[in-house]
């Protein structure tokens, strides 16, 4: 049998480069660079819990104070990961109203 090809590995080596930026620009927490704030309301694999997702930060922004004084203001728990932060709970309305007064742009 010649040159036998490898179709698909299960290795776990370097992933090649237009899978990265494959992978980055669908990604559904994409975002255009623009600099708005965007928020979205999440139920999958949370077992049936609503979870209020902010994304959009430039690299440089104070995530975690931003998170923790949210989670102040609403009552609420929360976290950041991967540059955005995720909160307990539908808290799109209450969030907004607070990222709009602090001078975000939201959408």
């Amino acid at each position: 049998m010649g040159e036998d090809k490898i179709v698909y590995s299960y290795s776990l080596g370097e992933v090649p480069t237009k899978y990265r930026e494959f992978e980055e620009k669908n990604s559904k927490y994409s975002t255009r660079n623009d600099g708005v704030l965007r928020i979205r309301l999440e139920k999958n694999n949370r077992g049936g819990k609503i979870v209020t997702v902010i994304f959009g930060f430039v690299s440089n922004s104070d995530i975690e104070g931003l998170c923790k004084e949210i989670k102040t203001r609403c009552g609420c728990g929360g976290t950041v990961k991967e540059d955005r932060i995720e909160l307990q709970g539908d808290k799109a309305e209450f969030v907004k109203k607070i990222l709009i007064d602090k001078g975000y742009k939201v959408k």
